[in-house]
């Protein structure tokens, strides 16, 4: 494992991706909720 570049031991940056990570997950859960359960549905289903 000690040529995994995955590897991370910087603790700090290690919170950094964590959080990134948190973010990116976030995001991707509100847009997946609007594109499923869209809180504007008097104009119907939107096809983007």
């Amino acid at each position: 494992m000690e040529n995994n570049p995955l590897v991370i031991s910087d603790q700090e940056r290690l919170q950094l991706l964590y959080e990134r990570f948190r973010d990116v997950c976030l995001v991707e859960k509100e847009v997946w909720t609007e594109i499923y359960m869209p809180r504007q549905t008097e104009k119907g289903m939107v096809l983007t």
